[in-house]
């Protein structure tokens, strides 16, 4: 990875917007004052790639901004990248991810999410935060982590630096495998157990099954015994109860023939009846053939006469209506008239009301424009309230950063102060008296800055609190007056429908209402509504004159016809006797005929009746115990299902052994495999942990570590340094045939042999770079990236002059194999030691960077 471009906005100490470009850039020095914001680059691009930086969250931002942003731009395989990643204040963080594609635009490679994304940028980079820092990053106090440490525990850290962490998951992963396989073990052991014990009462079920089945065999038999005879009983009962069927249609017969002859009887005697009314009908037929002649002269006259009624009462129905038509309409007109008047009145009176309701108008609407007026400062007044809440709560987050950063600088004022010694332990540099006053000089300077930047922010915080308090009260108080301010527009809009409804009510009575009273008045002589209906009523008078109709003489004629109306009946009666005289002789002759054979029927079914009863009789005395026969067959039944299942059970419990057999085999062969499994994984187990393969990938990484140290201490001491690492060691007891694990590192000079923890200061530092750079390059190689980019975030101060010359002449000995290396420092003999330089520089509006290639 090669970064070529880096802009911040709003991250740590960047409060502008800053553009570094590194594209001309092969070896570089970052230098600046202590808190100038060299570091802060190296957070700003951990913190592009990866989300990780040495501070986290709302942190990330400046004190004065609401949010930062990062865009970071690099090339990697022949390939151009950007990332930008941005986080709002008490927000979540967005990311970017970006390709350049082949005519210079940029195309996205931004997954669905923010991790997704991350995982996007480790797969091409392929390298995670952990890697990517210990490879690419010499950070400040980190150089010798790996050397300092005691040698039992730099097999830990090197174990840490190479991710071998990843052994000891597999190891526990491996040994909860082997662990739910031993209790898998467990569990078929305990069934195959189980499937033993059956297996050994395989006998004893045989035996059962076979007493079942003749038991099952005797009680079949006897149950079909006893069907036969139930069988044959039952035969008996069917034919009795055929035998009771036909007595029982005897006596329906017997029932139905009897009712027969009594009917047929009835009929003869009605028969006989009716022919003597016929024949007494027969004998007065001269009488009442005259009075039928004098009813039919008597139906003439009135059937005239209701014609006659019915006109009559027409014309009087007719004049009655036209009567009535007089009535309705003086009586509507009289209506109309009355309901006018009280609209009349109406008016007056809303008339009266209208002033009253329009000076009560013209006063609410004065009130709410006087309301409106007060409203106008209300939005002005909220946005000065929230503009003094966001200006004290920017003062008080701004002081808690210049506390935290005022007390940092009091512990090293402190620190300073009671340090003794040759170096300086900020920066590395003789701590000589002069540098002493110097650097605390330069401390409390800034730590007075800060005070009076602070001093400043806790005046401005009392005033907005002071201006937040104002401004509540009066938004508060503008408040109240919106619930009246709708109120009286509502009052307002009613009291203005008010009159123009009035207005509209008064218009059209004048228009319309007004006029019709005038005809109506008009309308209601008595004369004038008459005048329209008299010549029709003098036209029914005379036709009503001309009918000649009396209603006496019409009843008179009525009750005259109603005293005849009976002979028409004796009329048809006489016409009907003549007619059937002769048929009620002919079926008097019949049914005496029919009388006579139902009578010879009779008796013979009731004869073959007694036979078939008394046969009957005799088979029922005879018949054997049917509910006996069925229940003794039910108990056997019952007994021969009983077996069945037993026989079935039995069978069954026979059947399943031989599963059984079959599962017992299966069960063993996965016993015998899960052991095996467990054998497998005890020595994955023993592979996976510190001392199998974790420590045979140590062993193969320290020749190539040692290698690629020796090459870069060789050129840092002139030749006269190099570096060796054993991993074995002899106990005290000289007894013990095994070896101690350690991670000795044996330095050679001109004076020997020595362990690293002999060399300080100068020597040491070397030694830590040359070790440092060197796992780096084994760390890159493991990974599968190119190490294509090294910073050094390191003090230079513990290094006399001699030194630092050869820790320059080292750096640029290992620049053919980088495209880029940073050095930070604040050194200035160190500037131009390089080709390169980027200037950092602290100022009021924050941190602000210059490149000189």
């Amino acid at each position: 990875m090669i970064p070529q471009k880096l802009t911040l906005h709003g991250f740590l100490s960047y409060r502008d917007m800053v553009v570094v470009d590194l594209s001309k850039i092969n070896v570089a020095c970052v230098s600046g004052a202590n808190g100038a914001g060299k570091s802060t680059l190296f957070d700003a691009i951990t913190w592009s790639l990866f989300g990780k930086a040495r501070r986290s969250d709302d942190a990330l931002i400046n004190n004065g901004m609401d949010s930062c942003q990062v865009v970071f731009e690099f090339s990697y395989e022949n390939e151009d990248y950007r990332v930008e990643r941005s986080k709002h204040r008490g927000k979540g963080t967005t990311l970017e991810f970006q390709v350049k594609s082949s005519d210079g635009n940029w195309k996205p490679l931004t997954e669905a999410g923010i991790r997704a994304t991350e995982d996007r940028i480790k797969e091409i980079l392929r390298l995670d935060y952990e890697t990517f820092v210990n490879a690419s990053f010499f950070l400040q106090g980190k150089a010798d982590m790996f050397a300092i440490q005691p040698p039992g525990k730099r097999k830990e850290i090197l174990s840490s630096i190479l991710g071998l962490e990843i052994w000891e998951t597999y190891r526990d992963e491996t040994a909860r495998r082997r662990r739910a396989i031993h209790n898998e073990v467990a569990v078929q052991q305990s069934l195959l157990a189980e499937v033993i014990d059956e297996l050994n009462e395989e006998d004893n079920r045989c035996a059962a099954l076979k007493n079942f089945k003749e038991l099952l065999k005797k009680t079949t038999s006897l149950r079909e015994s006893k069907d036969e005879s139930l069988g044959q009983v039952r035969g008996q009962i069917q034919q009795l109860e055929t035998d009771e069927e036909k007595v029982n249609l005897f006596t329906e017969q017997v029932a139905s023939n009897t009712t027969r002859l009594r009917e047929t009887k009835n009929l003869l005697a009605d028969r006989k009846g009716r022919l003597a009314d016929v024949e007494k009908t027969l004998n007065n037929s001269s009488a009442i053939q005259k009075n039928y002649q004098a009813w039919q002269k008597v139906r003439k006259v009135l059937s005239g006469l209701d014609a006659a009624g019915v006109e009559f009462n027409q014309l009087k129905l007719r004049s009655g209506e036209i009567n009535g038509k007089i009535q309705t309409a003086t009586a509507r007109l009289a209506q109309e008239r009355s309901s006018l008047e009280q609209k009349h009145k109406e008016i007056r009176a809303i008339q009266n009301a209208l002033p009253d309701i329009q000076r009560s108008l013209k006063e609410k609407t004065h009130r709410i424009e006087q309301i409106q007026l007060n409203l106008n400062d209300f939005e002005r007044l909220e946005t000065e309230l929230d503009d003094s809440k966001q200006k004290k709560a920017n003062q008080v987050g701004e002081n808690n950063q210049l506390r935290l950063k005022m007390k940092e600088l009091h512990e090293r004022i402190v620190h300073l102060e009671n340090a003794h010694g040759t170096d300086c332990p900020l920066c590395g540099q003789d701590l000589s008296g002069e540098h002493k006053q110097k650097m605390i000089g330069e401390l409390n300077i800034e730590g007075k800055d800060l005070g009076d930047l602070y001093r400043n922010n806790e005046s401005e915080i009392e005033q907005c609190a002071s201006d937040v308090l104002r401004l509540k009260e009066e938004v508060d108080s503008l408040k109240k007056l919106r619930p009246q301010l709708i109120a009286l527009k509502s009052d307002a809009g009613i009291l203005d429908q008010q009159i123009a409804e009035t207005i509209k009510r008064v218009r059209d009575w004048e228009e319309k209402d007004a006029l019709r009273l005038k005809d109506v008045a008009s309308l209601l002589d008595k004369s004038q509504i008459e005048e329209e209906f008299k010549k029709e009523l003098v036209m029914l008078d005379k036709r009503i004159a001309g009918l000649k109709y009396s209603l006496e003489q019409h009843e008179k004629i009525r009750i005259e016809e109603l005293g005849l109306r009976g002979i028409e009946d004796k009329f048809r009666e006489l016409e009907q006797a003549r007619t059937a005289q002769e048929g009620l002789r002919r079926e008097i002759d019949e049914y005496e005929k029919q009388i006579r054979q139902l009578q010879g029927d009779l008796d013979k079914i009731i004869s073959s009746k007694e036979s078939l009863q008394k046969q009957v009789n005799e088979q029922r005395r005879t018949l054997p115990d049917l509910p006996e026969l069925k229940k003794e067959l039910g108990a056997i039944r019952k007994e021969e299902n009983k077996l069945r299942l037993q026989v079935g059970g039995a069978k069954q419990a026979v059947d399943v052994l031989k599963v059984l057999r079959k599962r017992k085999v299966q069960i063993e062969n996965e016993i015998n495999e899960d052991n095996l499994q467990v054998a497998r994984l005890k020595m994955l187990e023993v592979a996976f942990g510190k001392n199998g393969i974790p420590a045979l990938l140590i062993e193969q990484s320290l020749p190539q570590i040692e290698t690629q140290a020796n090459e870069i201490l060789d050129r840092l001491s002139n030749g006269a340094m190099s570096v060796s690492f054993e991993t074995q060691r002899e106990y005290r007891d000289k007894k013990r045939e095994d070896k101690k694990q350690t991670l000795d590192i044996i330095i050679r000079d001109g004076a020997g042999s020595r362990e690293y923890e002999l060399f300080s200061g100068g020597e040491a530092f070397r030694i830590n770079f040359a070790i440092r750079l060197a796992l780096s390059r084994i760390l890159a190689q493991r990974s599968g990236a190119r190490l294509q980019t090294l910073v050094i975030d390191e003090g230079f101060g513990s290094q006399d002059a001699e030194g630092r010359q050869r820790l320059v002449e080292a750096i640029n000995l290992v620049n053919p194999g980088f495209e880029k290396i940073l050095i930070i420092t604040h050194l200035e003999e160190l500037k131009d030691a390089f080709p390169s330089r980027i200037e950092v520089t602290k100022t009021a509006s924050g941190s602000s960077v210059e490149v000189i290639p």
